[in-house]
């Protein structure tokens, strides 16, 4: 009989091992998820904000019946002229495209007021 009653005592170890181990991991979950609800609102508003950027910069291409491709690089060129910032330079540097670059460099909500007023 005690044999047996070691053995119930130790399943019970076990489930409450298991127990704790399951909570533990619940917590860090929710604490994970709670991390990624924060950083939602930042990454909808880049994805926002690129979208508009990319709008405004097709809409002055067909205005101007130019290639978007060379809208994009006058864009560029302005923000190097008003900031100081080289986003083609530090995009090739980097290896990442020069808008990655200017999103980086925190210049994004520049080179949007630049295209509005283009």
């Amino acid at each position: 009989m005690s044999k047996k009653k070691t053995h119930q005592d130790q399943l019970w170890l076990n489930f409450d091992q298991a127990v704790t181990d399951f909570q533990t991991a619940a917590a860090t979950l929710s604490a994970a998820a709670q991390a990624v609800k924060e950083q939602q609102p930042a990454a909808i508003e880049l994805q926002a904000q690129r979208k508009k950027l990319n709008k405004l910069v097709r809409v002055h291409a067909r205005h101007k019946n130019l290639h978007w491709r060379e809208i994009w690089r006058v864009l560029y060129e302005r923000l190097r002229d008003k900031t100081g910032f080289d986003a083609i330079a530090k995009g090739i540097a980097k290896d990442i495209s020069p808008l990655e670059a200017v999103i980086k460099g925190g210049k994004l909500p520049r080179l949007l007021k630049l295209a509005e007023n283009a």
